[in-house]
């Protein structure tokens, strides 16, 4: 009795299993023959960083390549120092005055980044099948110059500091 338990526990298992394996999607296709090893780790080349993007399970390449390339450069812009999103608390005091307000606003968005000469070096896709769905996965390799880097660093620091010395010239003369 014991052995006919144990026998059917193994069966159970092992079809178990069988259907975890079949229900795996199944890779149909991809861009080259293997994953690239810049995807785990960033290549390295004097006077360039590079951004890799990705987006998995995307109903179709274009949209994937559009979300990867998008996630790259994302992070080139948080590299550079623009905060993507940003929160500022200010003094109800403050925000009564217009001239005031409209200075803080210019202050709350941390530099809008003027990137240029951003390079997308590779990609790398794979396609599934899962049944009847087809998806992508998409990686993006994106360069840019150091130098450019700080160029724009140095930029939105000019920027911050006009900003703020024409916010304490607003704050000096408020009531």
């Amino acid at each position: 009795m014991v052995k006919k338990i144990i026998s059917l526990g193994i069966v159970v298992s092992l079809i178990l299993t069988a259907g975890i394996v079949l229900a795996k999607p199944k890779l149909v296709n991809k861009s080259a023959r293997k994953k690239p090893d810049w995807i785990s780790v960033p290549p390295t080349e004097k006077g360039y960083v590079y951004f890799i993007g990705s987006k998995q399970n995307t109903d179709t390449l274009e949209e994937g390549t559009k979300s990867a390339v998008t996630e790259a450069i994302s992070q080139l812009l948080q590299y550079i120092g623009v905060n993507i999103v940003t929160k500022t608390e200010i003094n109800q005091r403050i925000e009564a005055n217009k001239d005031i307000s409209d200075v803080l606003d210019q202050t709350r968005t941390i530099g809008q980044a003027k990137i240029k000469g951003q390079q997308v070096k590779e990609i790398y896709t794979e396609e599934y099948l899962d049944g009847e769905r087809r998806f992508f996965d998409v990686y993006v390799l994106l360069r840019y110059s150091e130098r450019e880097i700080q160029v724009e660093r140095d930029r939105i620091e000019e920027e911050q500091q006009k900003n703020r010395q024409l916010a304490k010239a607003y704050l000096e003369e408020a009531p």
